[in-house]
Parts: structure tokens; C-alpha cells; sequence
């Protein structure tokens, strides 16, 4: 399971100006900056600290990367699945999509 590498360290890897989407029916399911998103996270791992994540091996094409994510012990129950998409450009991320794949999108992965 793969735990998140801090704020600081993530903030780095972002462009200036990028955007990361979170889609879905949620209420965390919106546009952020990079700044916002890791408040955001940094707030979802207190609510909920025994959240785990399993990723793919990320493929790449063209700008992109992407990677299907598997959670458990976050807001969803049981199992959750979905996919993480990145646009990468001069190295730096870009534009980031965050996709749900079940739950009908109503919960995050």
C-alpha cells in the first residue's frame, strides 16, 4: 500500500497555474490548486488515518501518465476503485484528474 510523500515534497511537482479535478457527485469532487488539494488531503488522511492505497504501474502516453488506484478504509466501504491521470509537461505536472470508477461517483476512492 502506498502512502503519500508530504505537501512540501508534492507542491514541487507541480506547474505553476495547474489545476488538479476531482470528479464525482461528492463533496470533495471539484477543481483545486495544488496548494488547496494538499490541504484537502492532508485533511482526508485525519479523517481518515488507516486509508490505504494500492496503484497500478503508471503507462505513459504522450504527456500523459496515468495509473488505477485501489482503496480501502476511506469514505467508500469495502474496496474502492479509480484512476489517476496526469499531464506532464518540461516535467512538472500540469493538470492532474482524479476519476472514481464505482460507487456510482457519489464517494471518493
Amino acid at each position: 500500500m502506498h502512502r503519500p510523500f508530504g505537501p512540501l515534497r508534492a507542491l514541487r511537482c507541480w506547474a505553476p497555474g495547474a489545476l488538479w479535478r476531482i470528479s464525482g457527485s461528492f463533496s470533495r469532487a471539484k477543481n483545486y490548486s495544488p496548494p488547496d488539494c494538499m490541504a484537502m488531503l492532508t485533511e482526508w488522511y485525519r479523517t481518515y488515518p488507516a486509508s490505504a492505497n494500492q496503484l497500478s504501474e503508471p503507462t505513459l502516453v504522450g504527456e500523459l501518465v496515468f495509473f488505477t488506484v485501489k482503496s480501502r478504509n476511506g469514505e467508500a466501504p469495502g474496496e474502492s476503485e479509480g484512476m489517476i491521470i496526469y499531464r506532464v509537461v518540461d516535467g512538472l505536472i500540469a493538470e492532474g484528474w482524479s476519476i472514481p470508477a464505482n460507487h456510482g461517483g457519489r464517494m471518493a476512492f
